[in-house]
Protein backbone atom coordinates (compact mmCIF):
# COMPACT_ATOMS: atom_id res chain seq x y z
CA UNK A 1 0.00 0.00 0.00
CA UNK A 2 2.78 2.47 0.96
CA UNK A 3 4.69 1.75 -2.27
CA UNK A 4 1.55 2.45 -4.31
CA UNK A 5 1.10 5.77 -2.52
CA UNK A 6 4.74 6.70 -3.14
CA UNK A 7 4.13 6.05 -6.83
CA UNK A 8 1.00 8.20 -6.69
CA UNK A 9 3.01 11.10 -5.21
CA UNK A 10 5.62 10.76 -7.97
CA UNK A 11 2.89 10.75 -10.63
CA UNK A 12 1.49 14.01 -9.22
CA UNK A 13 4.97 15.55 -9.35
CA UNK A 14 5.50 14.33 -12.92
CA UNK A 15 2.20 15.81 -14.09
CA UNK A 16 3.16 19.13 -12.49
CA UNK A 17 6.37 19.46 -14.52
CA UNK A 18 7.89 21.81 -15.46
CA UNK A 19 5.96 24.38 -13.37
CA UNK A 20 6.96 22.61 -10.13
CA UNK A 21 10.68 22.56 -10.99
CA UNK A 22 13.19 25.11 -9.70
CA UNK A 23 16.92 25.68 -10.20
CA UNK A 24 19.01 26.70 -7.17
CA UNK A 25 20.71 30.00 -8.01
CA UNK A 26 23.77 29.14 -5.93
CA UNK A 27 24.43 25.45 -6.71
CA UNK A 28 22.70 25.22 -10.10
CA UNK A 29 20.89 22.04 -8.90
CA UNK A 30 17.59 21.30 -10.64
CA UNK A 31 14.90 19.86 -8.38
CA UNK A 32 11.26 19.94 -7.39
CA UNK A 33 10.03 22.97 -5.47
CA UNK A 34 9.70 21.94 -1.79
CA UNK A 35 6.11 23.18 -1.59
CA UNK A 36 5.16 21.02 -4.58
CA UNK A 37 6.50 17.95 -2.75
CA UNK A 38 4.65 18.88 0.46
CA UNK A 39 1.38 19.45 -1.44
CA UNK A 40 1.70 16.10 -3.23
CA UNK A 41 2.41 14.33 0.09
CA UNK A 42 -0.64 15.93 1.72
CA UNK A 43 -2.83 14.90 -1.21
CA UNK A 44 -1.82 11.22 -0.99
CA UNK A 45 -0.65 10.72 2.62
CA UNK A 46 -3.05 13.05 4.43
CA UNK A 47 -2.63 12.46 8.20
CA UNK A 48 -0.29 9.56 7.39
CA UNK A 49 3.03 11.40 7.25
CA UNK A 50 4.86 14.10 9.16
CA UNK A 51 8.18 15.48 10.31
CA UNK A 52 9.98 16.86 13.34
CA UNK A 53 12.77 19.42 13.37
CA UNK A 54 15.89 17.95 15.00
CA UNK A 55 18.02 21.08 14.90
CA UNK A 56 18.11 24.58 13.42
CA UNK A 57 20.76 27.29 13.26
CA UNK A 58 21.72 30.53 11.51
CA UNK A 59 25.36 30.90 10.51
CA UNK A 60 26.90 34.29 11.33
CA UNK A 61 27.85 36.87 8.75
CA UNK A 62 26.28 39.49 6.52
CA UNK A 63 24.87 36.78 4.26
CA UNK A 64 23.85 34.25 6.89
CA UNK A 65 22.69 30.75 6.10
CA UNK A 66 19.76 28.99 7.76
CA UNK A 67 20.45 25.28 8.31
CA UNK A 68 17.83 22.78 9.50
CA UNK A 69 17.83 19.06 10.20
CA UNK A 70 14.50 17.23 10.14
CA UNK A 71 13.26 13.68 10.58
CA UNK A 72 10.33 12.44 8.45
CA UNK A 73 8.00 9.48 8.97
CA UNK A 74 5.32 7.56 7.12
CA UNK A 75 2.53 5.78 8.94
CA UNK A 76 3.31 2.09 9.37
CA UNK A 77 6.98 2.46 8.34
CA UNK A 78 9.61 1.96 11.05
CA UNK A 79 12.39 3.69 9.10
CA UNK A 80 12.48 7.46 9.93
CA UNK A 81 15.27 9.11 7.93
CA UNK A 82 16.81 12.50 8.73
CA UNK A 83 18.36 15.05 6.38
CA UNK A 84 19.71 18.59 6.30
CA UNK A 85 18.42 21.58 4.34
CA UNK A 86 19.59 25.14 3.93
CA UNK A 87 18.45 28.55 2.72
CA UNK A 88 20.11 31.97 2.58
CA UNK A 89 18.94 34.88 4.72
CA UNK A 90 17.93 37.69 2.38
CA UNK A 91 17.07 41.23 3.45
CA UNK A 92 17.30 40.12 7.08
CA UNK A 93 14.25 37.83 6.83
CA UNK A 94 15.39 35.07 9.20
CA UNK A 95 11.93 33.52 9.54
CA UNK A 96 11.55 32.97 5.81
CA UNK A 97 15.09 31.54 5.65
CA UNK A 98 14.33 29.08 8.46
CA UNK A 99 11.15 27.94 6.68
CA UNK A 100 13.06 27.48 3.42
CA UNK A 101 15.76 25.42 5.14
CA UNK A 102 13.11 23.28 6.85
CA UNK A 103 11.15 22.49 3.66
CA UNK A 104 14.41 21.82 1.80
CA UNK A 105 15.35 19.28 4.49
CA UNK A 106 11.89 17.68 4.33
CA UNK A 107 12.21 17.21 0.57
CA UNK A 108 15.65 15.62 0.91
CA UNK A 109 14.59 13.32 3.76
CA UNK A 110 11.57 12.11 1.78
CA UNK A 111 13.95 11.07 -1.01
CA UNK A 112 14.92 8.08 1.18
CA UNK A 113 11.44 6.73 0.38
CA UNK A 114 12.05 7.37 -3.38
CA UNK A 115 9.69 10.37 -3.28
CA UNK A 116 10.69 12.85 -5.97
CA UNK A 117 13.29 10.39 -7.27
CA UNK A 118 13.19 11.82 -10.80
CA UNK A 119 15.10 14.79 -9.41
CA UNK A 120 17.79 12.67 -7.73
CA UNK A 121 18.15 10.45 -10.81
CA UNK A 122 18.82 13.53 -12.92
CA UNK A 123 15.69 13.07 -15.04
CA UNK A 124 14.34 16.61 -14.64
CA UNK A 125 14.99 18.93 -17.58
CA UNK A 126 17.43 21.78 -16.90
CA UNK A 127 16.81 25.39 -17.95
CA UNK A 128 17.99 24.81 -21.52
CA UNK A 129 15.87 21.66 -21.86
CA UNK A 130 12.81 23.41 -20.39
CA UNK A 131 13.24 26.31 -22.82
CA UNK A 132 13.65 23.90 -25.74
CA UNK A 133 10.53 21.94 -24.73
CA UNK A 134 8.55 25.16 -24.30
CA UNK A 135 9.62 26.40 -27.73
CA UNK A 136 8.74 23.05 -29.33
CA UNK A 137 5.32 23.02 -27.66
CA UNK A 138 4.59 26.55 -28.87
CA UNK A 139 5.56 25.67 -32.44
CA UNK A 140 3.42 22.54 -32.36
CA UNK A 141 0.43 24.45 -31.01
CA UNK A 142 0.80 27.08 -33.72
CA UNK A 143 1.28 24.62 -36.58
CA UNK A 144 -1.51 22.16 -35.81
CA UNK A 145 -4.77 22.04 -33.89
CA UNK A 146 -4.65 20.73 -30.36
CA UNK A 147 -5.31 17.02 -30.05
CA UNK A 148 -7.60 15.66 -27.36
CA UNK A 149 -5.69 14.11 -24.48
CA UNK A 150 -7.09 10.68 -25.28
CA UNK A 151 -5.17 10.62 -28.60
CA UNK A 152 -1.74 10.94 -26.96
CA UNK A 153 -0.01 7.60 -27.41
CA UNK A 154 1.68 5.78 -24.57
CA UNK A 155 5.40 5.12 -24.70
CA UNK A 156 6.25 2.26 -27.04
CA UNK A 157 7.86 -1.02 -25.98
CA UNK A 158 11.03 0.04 -27.77
CA UNK A 159 11.17 3.29 -25.77
CA UNK A 160 10.76 1.37 -22.52
CA UNK A 161 13.56 -1.01 -23.53
CA UNK A 162 15.84 2.00 -24.11
CA UNK A 163 14.90 3.55 -20.78
CA UNK A 164 15.48 0.30 -18.86
CA UNK A 165 18.81 -0.31 -20.62
CA UNK A 166 20.05 3.21 -19.87
CA UNK A 167 18.93 2.94 -16.22
CA UNK A 168 20.81 -0.35 -15.91
CA UNK A 169 23.96 1.32 -17.26
CA UNK A 170 23.55 4.14 -14.71
CA UNK A 171 22.79 1.59 -11.96
CA UNK A 172 19.48 3.22 -11.03
CA UNK A 173 15.97 1.80 -10.83
CA UNK A 174 13.86 2.38 -13.96
CA UNK A 175 10.89 4.75 -13.45
CA UNK A 176 7.48 3.22 -12.76
CA UNK A 177 5.42 6.10 -14.16
CA UNK A 178 3.40 5.56 -17.36
CA UNK A 179 4.95 7.96 -19.88
CA UNK A 180 3.48 9.05 -23.19
CA UNK A 181 5.70 9.04 -26.28
CA UNK A 182 6.84 12.66 -25.85
CA UNK A 183 7.70 12.23 -22.16
CA UNK A 184 9.55 8.98 -22.88
CA UNK A 185 11.59 10.67 -25.62
CA UNK A 186 12.61 13.43 -23.19
CA UNK A 187 13.57 10.86 -20.53
CA UNK A 188 15.67 8.92 -23.06
CA UNK A 189 17.53 12.07 -24.11
CA UNK A 190 18.23 12.98 -20.49
CA UNK A 191 19.44 9.47 -19.62
CA UNK A 192 21.64 9.28 -22.73
CA UNK A 193 23.28 12.57 -21.75
CA UNK A 194 23.98 11.19 -18.26
CA UNK A 195 25.48 7.98 -19.68
CA UNK A 196 27.75 9.98 -21.97
CA UNK A 197 28.95 12.14 -19.05
CA UNK A 198 29.52 9.06 -16.89
CA UNK A 199 31.50 7.32 -19.64
CA UNK A 200 33.59 10.45 -20.20
CA UNK A 201 34.38 10.71 -16.47
CA UNK A 202 35.30 7.03 -16.32
CA UNK A 203 37.63 7.43 -19.28
CA UNK A 204 39.33 10.43 -17.69
CA UNK A 205 39.69 8.62 -14.37
CA UNK A 206 41.19 5.53 -15.98
CA UNK A 207 43.62 7.67 -17.96
CA UNK A 208 44.69 9.69 -14.92
CA UNK A 209 45.09 6.87 -12.40
CA UNK A 210 47.53 3.92 -12.51
CA UNK A 211 46.14 0.42 -12.48
CA UNK A 212 45.10 -0.65 -9.00
CA UNK A 213 44.64 -4.05 -7.48
CA UNK A 214 41.13 -5.35 -7.22
CA UNK A 215 39.38 -3.99 -4.10
CA UNK A 216 35.95 -4.01 -2.50
CA UNK A 217 33.29 -2.15 -4.54
CA UNK A 218 29.76 -1.06 -3.76
CA UNK A 219 28.56 -3.19 -6.70
CA UNK A 220 29.96 -6.29 -4.99
CA UNK A 221 28.27 -5.33 -1.71
CA UNK A 222 24.97 -4.74 -3.53
CA UNK A 223 25.22 -8.18 -5.17
CA UNK A 224 25.90 -9.94 -1.86
CA UNK A 225 22.95 -8.22 -0.16
CA UNK A 226 20.63 -8.95 -3.07
CA UNK A 227 21.60 -12.63 -3.06
CA UNK A 228 20.78 -12.74 0.67
CA UNK A 229 17.37 -11.22 -0.04
CA UNK A 230 18.09 -7.98 1.89
CA UNK A 231 16.81 -5.88 -1.05
CA UNK A 232 15.40 -6.32 -4.52
CA UNK A 233 16.28 -2.94 -6.02
CA UNK A 234 18.81 -0.13 -5.70
CA UNK A 235 16.60 2.04 -3.48
CA UNK A 236 16.60 -0.61 -0.76
CA UNK A 237 20.39 -0.79 -0.92
CA UNK A 238 20.71 3.02 -0.70
CA UNK A 239 18.44 3.17 2.37
CA UNK A 240 20.43 0.39 4.09
CA UNK A 241 23.77 2.01 3.23
CA UNK A 242 22.59 5.43 4.46
CA UNK A 243 21.66 3.91 7.80
CA UNK A 244 24.98 2.08 8.17
CA UNK A 245 27.38 4.90 7.17
CA UNK A 246 25.26 7.68 8.69
CA UNK A 247 24.86 9.82 5.57
CA UNK A 248 22.78 10.29 2.45
CA UNK A 249 23.75 7.48 0.07
CA UNK A 250 22.19 7.58 -3.40
CA UNK A 251 23.08 6.75 -7.01
CA UNK A 252 25.55 9.67 -7.11
CA UNK A 253 27.20 9.54 -3.66
CA UNK A 254 27.56 5.75 -3.54
CA UNK A 255 30.40 5.99 -6.07
CA UNK A 256 32.37 8.18 -3.64
CA UNK A 257 32.22 5.89 -0.59
CA UNK A 258 35.68 5.54 0.94
CA UNK A 259 37.24 2.14 1.63
CA UNK A 260 36.51 2.27 5.40
CA UNK A 261 32.81 2.89 4.72
CA UNK A 262 32.73 0.09 2.14
CA UNK A 263 34.31 -2.30 4.66
CA UNK A 264 31.79 -1.20 7.30
CA UNK A 265 28.92 -1.68 4.86
CA UNK A 266 30.08 -5.16 3.83
CA UNK A 267 30.38 -6.24 7.48
CA UNK A 268 26.85 -4.97 8.13
CA UNK A 269 25.53 -6.94 5.13
CA UNK A 270 27.33 -10.09 6.23
CA UNK A 271 25.95 -9.68 9.77
CA UNK A 272 22.35 -9.41 8.57
CA UNK A 273 20.36 -12.63 8.74
CA UNK A 274 18.83 -13.90 5.54
CA UNK A 275 15.04 -13.32 5.56
CA UNK A 276 12.94 -16.42 6.07
CA UNK A 277 11.58 -17.89 2.83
Amino acid sequence: MTQAKVQAVNEILLKGEPANISVDEHSGYTGYKPQAVVDAMNEVFWCEWGFEEVSSEITPGEKGLAIAQVRVWLKGVEFKPTSYGQNRVTRGDVGDARKGAQTDAIKKALSYFSIGNRAYHGLLPDKKEQARQSANNQRQQQSQPAKPEATIEKASDEQWKQICSLCETLEIDPPTTDYNTHQAANVIRTLQARVEKMQARNTETQAAQPAQSESLTYQAIYKVGKEKGLWNAANGFYAFASHVVGGNVNSATVKNLAAPNLDKLMKAVEAEKQPAA
